[in-house]
Order: C-alpha cells, then sequence, then structure tokens
C-alpha cells in the first residue's frame, strides 16, 4: 500500500508541474500575440497620422482651388460686364455718326464674283 500511495504522490506532482508548464506556455503565446498586436496597433496609428496628414494637405489644396474659381469667375464676370458697357457706347457713339460711301464702292460691293 505504501508503494500506490507513493505512485498517487508522484502523480499529483506530475500534474500539477505539468499544469504549471502548461500554464507556462499557454503565458508566453499570449505574450508573443500581445507584441504582434501592439506592433500592428502601432503601424495602425502611424497609417492613420499619414493618412490624416494627406486628408489635411488634400482639404487645403481644395480650399486654394475653390478661392481661385471663385476668384476667377468674379473677374470673369467683370470683364463680361465692361465688354458689355464698352459695346453699348461704341453703339451709341456709332448712331450719332454719319459715314459717307461713295456710289463705286457700292457698285463694286453689288456686282457677282
Amino acid at each position: 500500500m505504501i508503494w500506490l500511495s507513493k505512485y498517487i504522490k508522484f502523480g499529483v506532482y506530475g500534474v500539477f508541474f505539468l499544469a504549471i508548464i502548461v500554464v507556462y506556455v499557454k503565458c508566453k503565446t499570449l505574450s508573443a500575440e500581445n507584441a504582434r498586436l501592439n506592433a500592428q496597433l502601432a503601424q495602425s496609428a502611424v497609417q492613420i497620422s499619414m493618412q490624416s496628414n494627406v486628408i489635411s494637405q488634400i482639404s487645403d489644396e481644395r480650399e486654394y482651388m475653390n478661392s481661385l474659381l471663385i476668384n476667377r469667375a468674379a473677374s470673369s464676370a467683370q470683364n463680361e460686364e465692361n465688354l458689355r458697357n464698352e459695346i453699348k457706347q461704341i453703339q451709341a457713339e456709332m448712331r450719332n455718326s454719319t459715314c459717307v460711301i461713295p456710289a463705286s464702292v457700292t457698285e463694286q460691293l453689288r456686282q457677282q464674283y
């Protein structure tokens, strides 16, 4: 009977030792996975930062282009208005002017080619 209790004692110690080894291996595995996930998190943070910078730069460029387009539209509208006023002024000046065209020129224009 003594030898049976000895084997039970060694069996209990063996199971206890095996449980400690399993817990140690599981802890090492979790530690490695934690390190991998931390590295992945750091890489994701860098990517997010870079994307944020790109978005900010594109937003600034978009605002600049919008201001250019608004200024160009305003300038174009002002130029059109100036041209309309100039055309009206020239038409008004032409109404009051008389132009004598010689009869020979009129006859030449009426001839067929």
